[in-house]
């Protein structure tokens, strides 16, 4: 196994009633373009969001739906809202890389208002919960435009109580300027199409580290899943095409390296493991896109379900003792009970990498670390807590044991030993 779990976790997922933003999210793009009744077979129960895809905008501040009809957005928003799922409509896309139309519209004052008002209307009357941009991508000759466009658009649907969300892309996006940060409720991070193969799991670590490393905080970045498969010639292949080729493709297990005839994907135990690596460093998972997944037991969105945190709970799990006591070597230590926040107890404790010094031991229902140690030096190790839903927080340490002072012995007078 490519990383092995950071616990066994098997958790029923609870109905989402909560609208807070720190709760872990599971979101998936919903294509308009595939199969007809889609809307009615999806295991809503295991979603949070849905984003319907796509219209696109003009360059005259018009708004231009990739579908015919709405019967079928409209009964997802039913179908959706009757399980407590939120829906978001999803502009632009990468529409054959051409950005060109929110180059022109985030440029003019007056364009910015006429696109926001049919984006206004839209979303009125289709009963949508929000709005996400897919902008691809703005340049960082279009940055200042493009918090601009976000800034007002965020005005707008906040004042109706609607979200306003992003896609931006994994890594190098400087034109998302750090300002867009307080504007959108949060932004899914495009962690795939990164080169061959296009998706690992050492990317998805990547581009956490790159938006961490950017300032976006944690509760606000949602990584990104491929439910598709990409070769060398960026020819893209549906995951339900590649389990109908191979049977055996959803069981491999090699970080994303995972491969179909040529074609890179994520398998059971990669999207697992993201899933995991999500709930610890981000908000939520998201994923391109539902339709083009299996069911049943094949299926990458139960893979999600079977590991996520429940949906609704917190998303966030510290270890919160700021920092463990010197010792001295050959003398008791602590005992020392280590504190975690968020999640759900009991918690378990145990050493994620490095080790306590040699004569010391955490507990691991308790969190004591204890013992005696037996020789100094500085021991840097990291602690992980796992709560009772299979949630996961981690925190390095740096333990000081000293050599301490030695007794010279004393015997009663007129006592010599030979």
């Amino acid at each position: 196994m490519f990383r092995k779990l950071s616990a066994c976790v098997l958790v029923a997922f609870l109905l989402f009633t909560s609208t807070n933003a720190h709760a872990f999210k599971v979101i998936g793009y919903f294509i308009s373009w595939g199969e007809s009744g889609f809307e009615e077979t999806l295991n809503y129960e295991y979603l949070t969001h849905i984003n319907y895809s796509f219209i696109l905008p003009t360059h005259s501040g018009g708004i231009s739906p990739t579908f015919g009809n709405t019967y079928q957005l409209d009964r997802l928003v039913q179908l959706a809202h009757n399980n407590n799922v939120k829906v978001l409509i999803s502009v632009g896309g990468w529409n054959n890389g051409d950005d060109s139309a929110f180059n022109t519209i985030s440029s003019s004052s007056g364009l910015r208002t006429t696109f926001i008002n049919n984006i206004m209307n839209f979303v009125s009357q289709h009963n949508l919960d929000g709005v996400d941009i897919d902008w691809e991508f703005p340049g960082t000759e279009y940055s200042d435009r493009y918090t601009t466009l976000m800034a007002e658009l965020s005005t707008r649907l906040k004042a109706s109580g609607k979200l306003l969300t992003a896609a931006v892309w994994g890594w190098n996006t400087d034109g998302v300027a750090g300002a867009v940060y307080d504007h959108v409720d949060f932004l899914n991070l495009m962690a795939y199409d990164g080169g061959v193969p296009h998706s690992t799991y050492a990317m998805a670590e990547s581009s956490l580290n790159y938006w961490k490393n950017r300032g976006l905080p944690k509760e606000k970045m949602n990584l990104g899943i491929p439910f598709y498969g990409s070769n060398s010639g960026w020819d893209q292949k549906n995951y339900s095409q590649l389990v109908a080729w191979d049977s055996g493709a959803p069981y491999k297990d090699e970080g994303g390296y995972e491969m179909v005839n040529g074609y890179y994907y994520n398998s059971i135990e990669t999207v697992k493991d993201k899933t995991i690596l999500a709930a610890e460093q981000a908000g939520g998972v998201m994923f391109w896109a539902l339709n083009l997944d299996t069911a049943g037991s094949t299926s990458l969105l139960n893979a999600v379900h079977q590991v996520a945190p429940p949906i609704g709970s917190s998303s966030s799990l510290t270890v919160s003792t700021a920092s463990l006591a010197s010792g001295t070597a050959g003398a008791t230590y602590g005992p020392v009970t280590l504190a975690a926040a968020g999640g759900s107890a009991p918690y378990s404790w145990s050493i994620a990498s490095g080790s306590l010094p040699a004569g010391l031991s955490l507990a691991q229902s308790t969190g004591i670390i204890s013992g005696v140690p037996s020789a100094p030096g500085t021991f840097a190790f990291t602690i992980r807590c796992t709560d009772a839903g299979g949630m996961t927080g981690t925190k390095a340490f740096s333990l000081a044991i000293s050599a301490g002072t030695a007794k010279v012995p004393s015997y009663p007078t007129g006592l010599t030993i030979n």
